[in-house]
């Protein structure tokens, strides 16, 4: 996903508040004014007192455009350079890709109209984790609790998943069950809307000392905290 000057990128400000079943900030955040938003990045410490580092990109959903993109069919492109080569002011990766060439995605993805991954919601997705759907409509970006991007009116559409947050509410994470992906610490990356109107992309660093990484749970424990009003894991 890209975001331009004018625009952002997925490819295939923030106010903090102390409360329970959230983690807390710790040591002052870093700051700095980025085009038409701005860059945070902070340490939280977890419930067992492992920390992590978050850094959040923030915009005025009326100052830019979102667009989901991908490398051309049968190439594999690092975040940087989708994002350096749509001219976005910010990128973050998107949706799950299979890891053999062609590399294709995993999930449902469509770009300007097109289905790059038509008929992959038949299989219906990996329901074990991608049960959202990150659209866009002139630029503006949505999600739905629906992995099929067929059922919504849309420009780009991408699936992915657990979706976080729904209109202000958690989501019931729980018939994901156990296993790795859910329940253990990883690097992470998911997109949210506030209420206020706001986009953000977050990552979590992970499998490192200084940042252990995120369980979804704890994602979604983070998103509550950036006061998201919906939000998805990417």
């Amino acid at each position: 996903m890209k975001m331009k000057t004018t625009a952002f990128l997925l490819s295939a400000c923030v106010s903090f508040g102390a409360c329970a079943g959230v983690p807390k900030v710790v040591g002052n955040p870093v700051e700095e004014r980025i085009p038409c938003g701005t860059f945070r990045q902070f340490s939280v410490v977890q419930d067992d007192g492992r920390t992590n580092v978050v850094s959040v990109c923030g915009f005025d959903e009326r100052a830019v455009r979102v667009d989901v993109v991908a490398p051309p069919p049968g190439e594999l492109w690092q975040t940087s350079r989708l994002g350096s080569e749509n001219g976005a002011v910010a990128a973050l990766n998107g949706s799950y890709y299979i890891t053999k060439r062609p590399w294709p995605c995993e999930n449902y993805l469509a770009i300007d109209g097109v289905e790059r991954t038509p008929g992959v919601s038949n299989a219906v997705t990996h329901t074990t984790r991608c049960d959202g759907l990150v659209y866009t409509r002139g630029g503006r970006v949505s999600m739905a609790q629906e992995p099929d991007g067929r059922k919504f009116p849309h420009e780009d559409a991408m699936a992915s998943g657990p979706v976080l947050m729904l209109g202000g509410s958690r989501t019931d994470l729980a018939k994901f069950g156990g296993g790795s992906f859910y329940g253990s610490r990883h690097p992470r990356t998911a997109i949210g809307r506030t209420a206020d109107g706001r986009v953000l992309l977050v990552t979590v660093d992970g499998r490192a000392k200084e940042s252990a990484g995120m369980s979804i749970p704890e994602m979604q424990d983070l998103m509550a905290l950036l006061k998201c009003r919906d939000a998805g894991n990417l």
